[in-house]
C-alpha cells in the first residue's frame, strides 16, 4: 500500500467514526414520562424523561474497502432520511429564555457555605402572624414544558401557569389554576374544598422531626435533587416560617454536587442568590437551580434546564423545560383573602 492509500484509509476510518457518532445521535429517543410524584407537590405537566432503548447496531464492511464518496453519500442520505421523516413533522417550543446568572469571582462561597449564610439570614426573620381560622396561602406562576409523543409525531408546548392555593389545617381548603395555553383562551379551573388532600405539615424547628416530616413522600433514596423538591413542595403547600427556612437550608448544605452560581435577577423582577446541582433525577442530564433572597432566605424560584441533548422533544438544547416563580404566602382568614 503507497503512502497515498494509507491516508485516504485514515480519512475513511475517521469518517465512519462520524458516522456512526451521527447516526446515533438520531436514533436515540426519549420514552416515558416522569413517575416520581410527592405527597403534596401540584398536578403539572411534566418534561418527557430521556433514555435510550438499546444499542445502535450498523452492518458495515471492512473500512478499507469503502471509499470517501461513498461515505459521504451515505452520510447525506442519512440526513435527508431524517428531516423527511422527523424534523418536518414539529416545530421548536417557545421555551422560556434562561435567566442570566452573574458568575461570582474568585474568593465567592461555595453551594455549602452559601445555603448557610443564607440560613443565618432566615433564622434572623420576625415570625408569622397568623388569623383564626386558618388558611395556609401561596400563589405561584411557571412554565411547564407538556410534550406529548404520538409515534413520530412530539408536540412540546410551554403552558404558563398560575396556581393560588388555600389549605385549612386538615387539607381541605381551594385551589384556583390558570393555564394560559398558546392559542386559546386562559383556563381558569377552582376547586372548591377539594378533598383527598393531604394535611399541611407540622413546621417545627427540632431537625430531627422536621427532616421526618419533609421526608413524607420524598425519600432520600431518590437522591440529591429530592431533598430541594421537598423543599419546593412545601413552599407550594404553605408559608414557611424563617425559623424553620433556616433548619431546612441547614439541612440542605450538606448535599453533595451544590454549585454556587452567583446573583440573578428573576422573572419577577427580584434579587436573588442561586445554587444549583446537575443531575439526571428525571431521567435525562439537566440543570436543577434554586433562587433564594438574600434579605430574607425564602426560596424565590426554581429551574430545570437541559444540558445534554434534547433528544425527541422539539425543543434546543439548554432550553429551560421547567420554572416555578413562588410569589407570595402567608395565613389568611378565609378562601377569598390573599396576601
Amino acid at each position: 500500500m503507497n503512502d497515498l492509500d494509507e491516508d485516504l484509509t485514515k480519512v475513511e476510518r475517521r469518517m465512519l467514526r462520524e458516522l456512526l457518532a451521527f447516526r446515533a445521535t438520531l436514533t436515540a429517543e426519549p420514552v416515558a414520562d416522569r413517575t416520581r410524584h410527592s405527597r403534596s407537590r401540584p398536578q403539572r405537566p411534566k418534561a418527557a424523561a430521556w433514555s435510550y432503548r438499546g444499542k445502535l447496531r450498523l452492518h458495515l464492511p471492512r473500512a478499507e474497502t469503502i471509499s470517501v464518496p461513498l461515505v459521504l453519500l451515505a452520510l447525506l442520505a442519512i440526513v435527508l432520511v431524517s428531516l423527511l421523516s422527523g424534523s418536518s413533522t414539529r416545530a421548536l417550543a417557545a421555551t422560556p429564555k434562561p435567566l442570566t446568572y452573574h458568575s461570582p469571582g474568585p474568593g465567592a462561597p461555595s453551594g455549602r457555605q452559601e445555603l448557610l449564610n443564607l440560613a443565618a439570614v432566615a433564622a434572623r426573620q420576625p415570625k408569622l402572624s397568623a388569623h383564626h381560622p386558618l388558611y395556609a396561602y401561596t400563589k405561584t406562576r411557571g412554565w411547564y414544558l407538556d410534550s406529548r409523543i404520538d409515534g413520530k409525531l412530539v408536540t412540546s408546548t410551554v403552558v404558563p401557569t398560575t396556581t393560588e392555593s388555600w389549605a385549612a389545617p386538615n387539607g381541605s381548603g381551594r385551589m384556583r389554576t390558570t393555564l394560559d395555553k398558546p392559542g386559546s383562551a386562559p383556563t381558569v379551573i377552582d376547586d372548591f374544598n377539594p378533598g383527598g388532600n393531604d394535611p399541611l405539615l407540622r413546621l417545627t424547628t427540632d431537625k430531627t422531626a422536621l427532616a421526618r416530616e419533609l421526608a413524607q413522600g420524598h425519600p432520600r433514596s431518590d437522591g440529591p435533587v429530592e431533598r430541594f423538591v421537598a423543599l419546593t413542595d412545601l413552599a407550594s403547600r404553605q408559608p414557611i416560617p424563617g425559623s424553620v427556612e433556616a433548619v431546612i437550608l441547614r439541612q440542605l448544605a450538606i448535599t453533595p454536587g451544590l454549585v454556587y452560581r452567583g446573583t440573578v435577577t428573576d422573572r419577577a423582577g427580584r434579587s436573588g442568590v442561586a445554587v444549583s446541582i446537575d443531575s439526571a433525577y428525571s431521567g435525562g442530564p439537566e440543570r436543577y437551580t434554586w433562587i433564594f433572597s438574600p434579605r430574607t432566605g425564602a426560596l424565590l424560584d426554581e429551574e430545570e434546564r437541559l444540558i445534554g441533548s434534547a433528544g425527541k422533544l422539539n425543543v434546543r438544547r439548554g432550553s429551560v423545560i421547567s420554572y416555578t416563580i413562588y410569589l407570595a404566602s402567608g395565613w389568611v382568614a378565609s378562601t377569598s383573602d390573599a396576601v
